[in-house]
C-alpha cells in the first residue's frame, strides 16, 4: 500500500536561502547548522535556473509530520516539476523534467 507522510514546496527560482526569522527556529528541531533551509521568497531574490546542461543546488524543506513506518517498508521520493491544482501553473512543466544528481561529492538525499 502507498502511504502519503508529507511534502515540501518549492518554486526553483525561489531557492535563495536565508537565516530563518526567531520564531520559526524555535519551532525547528535542534540540530547540525543549516539543515533546515529556509527560503526568503522575495521577488527580488529570485533566481533563475542556469541553461540546459548546467546543474543548480536547491534545498527543500518539508511540512513536519510523524509516521511509523513498518520494519522493511520502502520509502519513495517524488518530484514533480507542476502543482497547477494548487498554484498557478508552470507554462514549462514537463518540457523539461528534473533531473537529480547524486554522487559521493554532490548527495541529492
Amino acid at each position: 500500500d502507498v502511504v502519503y507522510v508529507t511534502e515540501g514546496i518549492l518554486r526553483l527560482s525561489y531557492r535563495k536561502e536565508e537565516d530563518a526569522p526567531s520564531h520559526e527556529k524555535a519551532a525547528d528541531p535542534p540540530s547540525e547548522a543549516g539543515v533546515v533551509p529556509h527560503h526568503s521568497y522575495r521577488r527580488r531574490d529570485m533566481e533563475m535556473l542556469p541553461p540546459e546542461g548546467e546543474l543548480t543546488t536547491a534545498r527543500l524543506k518539508f511540512f513536519p509530520a510523524a509516521y511509523r513506518f513498518r520494519a522493511g517498508s520502502r520509502v519513495a521520493l517524488v518530484i514533480c516539476p507542476d502543482d497547477a491544482t494548487h498554484y498557478v501553473s508552470n507554462p514549462l512543466a514537463g518540457q523539461h523534467p528534473p533531473f537529480i544528481c547524486h554522487s559521493k561529492s554532490e548527495q541529492s538525499l
